[in-house]
């Protein structure tokens, strides 16, 4: 395929996501249904905290129209320091200064989608930025600027920001550098999503050893605290964990104890699909079996596949059986108790098959597989006292609701 093609099918790509995002922003009346007023209607509910600014406005001239509390907010972004007491030209100034200064701001902290979303909204382009996350970060760092354009809620690049960018957009080594590091950032971020939590000296010597040979160190802590990543927390201490993790310390200091256990190293595709998408991706066979069960009690594959990520992630917080699956429950409807058997007989093959944080990314059905290393989930609907309240949700003794159903 030519790279034309490639870019044209890319194109469509993009523009059939924008139209689903739509449909379902009109679904739930936040847009109105007007092929024209669609942009502008999810353009105003981004902006709402926004002011607008003129059409080919400068960085100075657009930050002027910020209050002093939304210059703040652009300030705290970009780790300014030492403000206080300075009047809002001298913040403007401050800030204008750390932009400016692209060759540590703007260099390494551009990430490929931030290029796809500037240049979206310098076509003028909104099917190419508006389904793009780094719009609202490129908004709240004041490398975007919302504008009124025949009275239609648009975006703007600052003009003297884009001829910046434009410098080293045309460079190829610029290009490949962002490129090398945006494939870094989706290994760490699938590596911890994986794992869970782990030392940066580990993380470090995993990618050195399996994905990226020749990462360095100052790579790694650039893209550890960087914006760009939407699962991932650095902790003081050396750590990184997934944002969900409450106590990464206490979880670290269980696995630490695994010392007989090398972490688990899957394919680099795989790893990059977990940062790209965010989450694990379900391919086992038992793991597709739950999913596709369970879209016929539910409304699309998608709420099957969070349903199950649900699961996962009570089942990685130690949670016993009735813990895991309560979900199940929440969203199903059976006639008798018995038919749930089945599914959690699936259930269970697919947390088999799927990566523990406390096994260090290892699945269940693989340790087992290792002698001694590991045993295999059991789960089993507990039994339900005939005095116990009906599972159903009915509020009744399950003797007087579904016992003999």
């Amino acid at each position: 395929m030519s790279k034309e093609n490639s870019k044209n099918m890319q194109g469509h790509l993009i523009s059939n996501e924008a139209e689903k995002m739509f449909s379902y922003l009109i679904e739930e009346g936040i847009i109105p249904d007007d092929d024209g007023a669609k942009p502008d209607g999810f353009l105003k509910l981004l902006t709402t905290d926004y002011p607008a600014v003129p059409n080919d406005s400068m960085l100075d001239e657009g930050l002027k129209k910020y209050t002093m509390k939304q210059l703040n907010r652009i300030r705290v972004k970009w780790g300014i320091k030492g403000t206080s007491g300075l009047r809002k030209m001298e913040l403007i100034e401050r800030i204008e200064d750390h932009i400016y200064d692209y060759q540590h701001t703007l260099g390494p902290t551009l990430s490929l989608d931030d290029i796809q979303a500037l240049a979206g909204v310098s076509a003028n382009e909104p099917d190419l930025y508006i389904i793009n996350p780094a719009v609202t970060n490129l908004l709240e760092r004041g490398l975007l600027f919302k504008t009124l354009i025949d009275g239609q809620t648009r975006l703007q690049v600052p003009l003297d920001i884009s001829m910046l960018i434009m410098t080293k957009v045309i460079d190829d080594a610029y290009l490949d550098r962002l490129q090398r590091i945006e494939e870094i950032r989706y290994i760490v971020n699938g590596l911890v999503i994986l794992y869970g939590v782990i030392d940066h000296l580990d993380l470090l010597r995993i990618i050195q050893e399996h994905y990226v040979e020749d990462c360095e160190i100052e790579e790694l802590i650039h893209v550890l605290w960087s914006d760009h990543h939407a699962n991932v927390m650095v902790y003081d201490l050396g750590l990184a964990h997934y944002e969900i993790i409450e106590n990464p310390i206490d979880l670290y200091e269980e696995v630490s104890e695994r010392d007989d256990l090398d972490y688990a190293i899957y394919p680099k595709e795989d790893v990059m699909i977990f940062g790209s998408s965010g989450s694990l991706q379900y391919n086992q066979a038992s793991q597709k079996k739950f999913i596709n069960m369970m879209t016929e009690f539910m409304e699309t594959d998608l709420d099957a596949m969070s349903l199950f990520h649900e699961i996962v992630e009570a089942r990685n917080f130690g949670g016993g059986s009735s813990e895991i699956i309560q979900p199940l429950f929440d969203v199903i409807e059976l006639d008798h108790e018995s038919q749930i058997q089945p599914i959690i007989n699936l259930l269970t093959h697919a947390l088999n098959d799927t990566p523990t944080w406390l096994t260090k990314g290892h699945s269940p059905s693989n340790l087992a597989r290792r002698r001694g290393q590991g045993r295999l989930i059991h789960l089993s609907q507990e039994k339900i006292g005939r005095n116990a309240p009906c599972p159903c949700g009915s509020g009744k003794k399950y003797k007087k609701c579904c016992l003999n159903k």
